[in-house]
């Protein structure tokens, strides 16, 4: 089974790790309205059989879960850290820079993994 985004369910792909807790709630709410079975069911009556609408039906339902599970995953620091440790980790590292510049070259890098950091 392929690990779902949980970022990317709940809209916040381009923030990853970065994203607050208000993020993920605010987003996750936006979500759970859109998606939750009972605003879903105006498609169900676009389905023909009772069979075709079982299986939409499920398709809704499973669909709403995910995105539980997401919020679930990312709203526990236990398991949110332990999510974002699958993600790809960034060895770009400048190669040269000045003595006064520092900060302002290696500052994004140390931003980007700091995460990995215990």
């Amino acid at each position: 089974k392929e690990q779902q985004d949980h970022y990317a369910l709940l809209g916040l792909g381009h923030l990853r790790y970065l994203a607050t807790e208000d993020q993920i709630r605010k987003s996750y709410r936006e979500a759970a309205l859109k998606y939750h079975p009972d605003k879903q069911a105006s498609i169900l009556l676009a389905e023909e059989t009772d069979e075709a609408k079982q299986s939409k039906k499920d398709e809704i339902e499973s669909h709403f879960k995910i995105i539980q599970e997401a919020y679930e995953v990312l709203m526990d620091p236990v398991k949110r850290r332990i999510y974002d440790s699958t993600d790809e980790f960034d060895d770009e590292v400048p190669s040269d820079c000045a003595p006064q510049d520092f900060f302002k070259v290696f500052g994004p890098v140390f931003m980007r993994n700091s995460r990995w950091s215990v």
